[in-house]
């Protein structure tokens, strides 16, 4: 857009989390995992009861329990924090039966519906009322995979698709991915022209450690006016694509986090391979979870 100049944006936000009850107990190892539990004995088995959608394989690749490692209260933590973050179910317990040569680690789930229709609903003093059908999945066919779309129309019209895969431990690039497009039609009051915008987001990222991950997110932003003057581009267009790289921090206890820290630091610049625009871009974003007493 025209008066678009370099830039240096850096956000700080401290966010406090509140929660009367947990979903999903975390920490420390649940009432059904006494003292003696068989810590230091060999996971030969690793069974999943009642995930009716989601898949099996998903559950064990977002465990820290291992068939043929040693079953540890640490391993035993982190299969809570794990399948708890993956925000598919609304319980988790594990209990352990003896078998030959070590346990069987059984796994007991229930979980959310995983597809919710709705209604998309937004009110500005630019635009006035925008309302329109809407679809979300925290369980995208059973992948964990959280996926939304909207429609919204009146004062605008905005249409758009979000997925994103989720967070397992281990360092491949396979899952990890967030990919999402907007669609926006609106009068632009303040500058008076008519815009058209079209936002796609691409990222991709890998674990450096169970708490730390990097990768890389692309963007494109693609505004267009119908009134001379206004777009840096004189065929009233402007395309600004854009690259950066970000480092996470997240140690919170689960999707609904009572504890913990998340952090991002991310740049980027933006109007790279010819696009229009030219400016950098920092966003740093930290937040702490505190539990705080209800009544």
């Amino acid at each position: 857009m025209r008066n678009c100049p370099k830039a240096l944006a850096v956000t700080t936000l401290l966010a406090i989390s509140a929660s009367g009850c947990s979903l999903i107990s975390i920490d420390p190892i649940p009432s059904p995992f006494p003292d003696s539990q068989p810590f230091g004995e060999v996971v030969r088995e690793i069974r999943v009861e009642g995930n009716r959608h989601t898949k099996t394989w998903l559950v064990e690749a977002a465990m820290a329990s291992r068939v043929g490692e040693p079953y540890t209260a640490e391993s035993a933590r982190n299969d809570y924090r794990w399948l708890g973050g993956l925000g598919v179910f609304t319980s988790i317990d594990f209990r352990t039966e003896p078998v030959e040569d070590g346990v069987a680690l059984i796994v007991a789930v229930k979980e959310v519906s995983p597809y919710v229709p709705g209604i998309s609903f937004k009110l500005t003093q630019e635009n006035g009322v925008e309302i329109g059908p809407s679809f979300s999945s925290p369980n995208f066919l059973g992948f964990a995979g959280r996926a939304s779309a909207f429609a919204r129309f009146g004062g605008a019209t905005n249409f758009g698709v979000r997925y994103w895969d989720p967070w397992l431990p281990g360092k491949s690039w396979l899952f990890g991915y967030r990919v999402q497009y907007a669609h926006n039609e609106r009068r632009n009051e303040l500058d008076r022209f008519n815009e058209t915008s079209d936002d796609l987001f691409l990222q991709v990222r890998r674990n450096i450690t169970n708490d730390l991950r990097w990768g890389l997110r692309g963007t494109f932003m693609s505004v267009k006016s119908d009134t001379a003057g206004i777009t840096l581009d004189p065929d009233n267009r402007d395309n600004i694509p854009g690259l950066g790289l970000f480092l996470e921090l997240d140690t919170r206890n689960s999707s609904y986090p009572t504890k913990g820290w998340y952090g991002d630091l991310a740049v980027a610049k933006h109007g790279i391979f010819g696009g229009d625009g030219d400016y950098w871009q920092l966003n740093a974003d930290v937040r702490r979870y505190l539990p705080l007493p209800i009544g």
